[in-house]
């Protein structure tokens, strides 16, 4: 069975080094719109024995298969996403200890970059994830998992220009909508102070989705264990030293230098391993297939910056009670997004099994695997919302020394 396109043999000549036996992804304004999301050759798309006799067993037996599959997978990359995340605890709970001005600011700051830089950028790359896992298994010409790469690094270097404007403007914008003068001012040196890193970050993104559609889980927690103590180190160098420590901004520059890092060593980790073979190199006509990257990518970018939304508008709202209340809020939410990897790394694990799947025509086994995933999913919300009850007493002191800020 093939997967339904419009005129394929226009849309294989797009792609550099693509072979006769596949077609790619995606398509390019100029010529169709094929629209096809998964495409593959007559032998791609027919199950081999193996697969027929392996899917053909009861779906219960095939749930077992996919559970121990999907959890030995998520745990690396729950880990890889807790790692990430610990930067951010690393710098609250530092700011904390520095007054609730300080705490305030960093939350503002924080929200701002996120719901500006960071959640849209992780909707735009979540695309990569359908397109390299599905291309990786599908595809008899790997290099077409490079090509996709390509279309998402493109898609967040642009998105991060178009917000630059108002990244480089926050503090007007706070004073308009009301905000603490101090607050609005610390928060626009912070944001700014991170602008390199922040776009340092999305295209670690993208390079980790890239390792991870070709079933490399662990190296994005190769690289994140290393980058650690060096951020630990400079917090301590640029925050607190009596001889280095700047205080506030530290913690940003601090940030900064970890998310170079971060990109620095996935790229030394990709250029040294297998998964390098995927990375046919820059071609211009990865320009040509943007539309099509963003019919799916968009509708991504809005769920994801959907879901937070609610989070940080109610950090929005917190502003204008007083700093006290935001610094209260900012430390909720830091540890919602400390027990947030769980899911994330569930999310990853059953959408690169998905699409894989379904890169191999075994739609019967991805239908059970996403399933698998969502009962997964509501395991995982339990624990979290255990470890909220079970932690809502004593939690707030790590972050803070202020007894208003630990009673909020």
């Amino acid at each position: 069975m093939t997967w339904p396109c419009e005129s394929l043999s226009k849309t294989e000549s797009l792609l550099p080094h693509v072979s006769n036996e596949t077609t790619p992804l995606l398509s390019t304004p100029g010529l169709t719109e094929a629209g096809c999301l998964l495409s593959s050759s007559g032998s791609a798309a027919t199950l081999s024995n193996e697969h027929v006799e392996r899917d053909s067993v009861s779906a219960s037996t095939v749930a077992k298969e996919e559970v121990s599959l999907i959890v030995r997978t998520s745990v690396p990359l729950a880990l890889s996403a807790l790692l990430q995340y610990s930067y951010h605890f690393i710098n609250i709970v530092s700011l904390g200890h520095l007054g609730a001005n300080e705490l305030a600011a960093a939350a503002l700051a924080n929200m701002t970059l996120f719901m500006l830089v960071n959640a849209p950028a992780g909707g735009l790359t979540s695309a990569l994830t359908t397109f390299c896992a599905t291309a990786f298994t599908a595809s008899s010409d790997k290099t077409l998992v490079g090509f996709h790469l390509q279309c998402g690094l493109i898609a967040v270097t642009v998105h991060f220009f178009m917000v630059l404007p108002v990244l480089l403007n926050i503090e007007t914008i706070l004073l308009a909508l009301n905000q603490d003068v101090v607050i609005a001012h610390l928060c626009s040196k912070f944001v700014q102070a991170q602008l390199v890193g922040s776009l340092a970050w999305t295209y670690f993104e993208c390079i980790k989705r890239f390792l991870q559609a070709q079933g490399n889980m662990k190296a994005s927690i190769y690289v994140l264990l290393a980058v650690p103590p060096i951020h630990l180190v400079n917090t301590y160098l640029l925050v607190w030293s009596p001889m280095f420590g700047i205080g506030f901004l530290g913690a940003a520059f601090a940030n900064v230098i970890t998310f170079l890092a971060m990109l620095a060593g996935i790229i030394v980790y990709t250029w040294r391993s297998q998964e390098s073979r995927a990375w046919g190199g820059w071609t211009r006509q990865s320009l040509f297939a943007m539309p099509q990257y963003y019919r799916f990518a968009i509708p991504s970018m809005v769920m994801v910056c959907s879901e937070w939304a609610a989070w940080e508008l109610i950090a929005i709202a917190a502003s204008y009670l007083g700093n006290i209340t935001l610094a209260g809020q900012s430390i909720v939410i830091n540890t919602c997004a400390l027990t947030y990897p769980i899911t994330g790394g569930l999310i990853a694990a059953v959408s690169n099994r998905v699409g894989n799947l379904l890169g191999q025509s075994r739609a019967r086994r991805a239908n059970i695997s996403a399933n698998v995933g969502l009962v997964l999913g509501g395991l995982a919300g339990t624990i979290g919302l255990t470890f909220y009850i079970g932690t809502a007493s004593w939690w707030g002191k790590l972050y803070s020394n202020d007894p208003e800020v630990v009673a909020i």
